[in-house]
């Protein structure tokens, strides 16, 4: 939330972080909601506290966060805006998991959804579409995009994605592979997770139902 990072202010992204909380509780008013958040900078305490009172659990990494550090140490290709998050938001959306099978101590038997922080679920959004049979072991990822870079075939959109609860180990997994991929390959998140997950394990949706703005630009996305 606490960014400097494309063109909406921090109080801008508070404002939307609430509101993504709020369409959870809308939408799946069961929901445990845990929220990771990893500002390179503080943020204040007051806000803090309203985001505490929102979630289930919220942790602020700050300058906790080894995957921020890591991007400014490797420099050139990660200090460029639309790359410096990738490893900071890997890397939090690992200990989230991790802190996720700590609490439930295996007993998980839902699918774990993970959506990026300021958009919001829109009307559209059904839970019980991921009740389906066919959907079990599956990620479920909205479709494939073609690649604007040359070396590589294709990326998966990770503004909302899930996974059945019984492969949160393979899924930990999932993330140092792709941690290590986006490092290695100089890619973003999107194409890691292109690149690391079997067509076999991925069900992907033309739909995923989730609204918001894009903070490099502003645009407003409806997916």
């Amino acid at each position: 939330m606490a960014t400097n990072q494309g063109v909406l202010e921090p109080q801008v992204r508070f404002v939307q972080t609430l509101r993504t909380i709020q369409s959870i509780r809308d939408h799946v008013p069961d929901a445990f909601i845990l929220l990771v958040d990893s500002s390179p900078v503080s943020v204040h305490s007051d806000i803090e506290n309203e985001i505490c009172a929102k979630a289930d659990i919220a942790v602020f990494l700050h300058n906790l966060n080894p995957g921020l550090h890591l991007s400014r140490e490797l420099g050139g290709f990660w200090k460029t805006p639309d790359h410096s998050k990738t490893l900071s938001e890997t890397y939090a959306l690992f200990h989230a998991l991790t802190l996720v099978k700590v609490i439930s101590s295996g007993r998980m038997n839902r699918r774990i959804f993970k959506i990026s922080g300021r958009y919001h679920l829109s009307d559209n959004f059904d839970i019980g579409e991921y009740d389906r049979i066919e959907l079990l072991g599956k990620y479920v990822f909205k479709r494939r995009r073609l690649s604007w870079l040359a070396s590589e075939a294709g990326y998966l959109d990770t503004r909302l994605w899930s996974f059945c609860s019984t492969a949160i180990d393979e899924t930990l997994s999932l993330l140092v592979s792709v941690f290590v991929c986006s490092i290695e390959a100089s890619v973003d998140a999107e194409h890691a997770y292109f690149r690391k997950l079997l067509d076999s394990r991925v069900h992907e949706v033309a739909t995923i139902h989730v609204a918001g703005q894009i903070a490099s630009t502003g645009e407003e996305l409806l997916e």
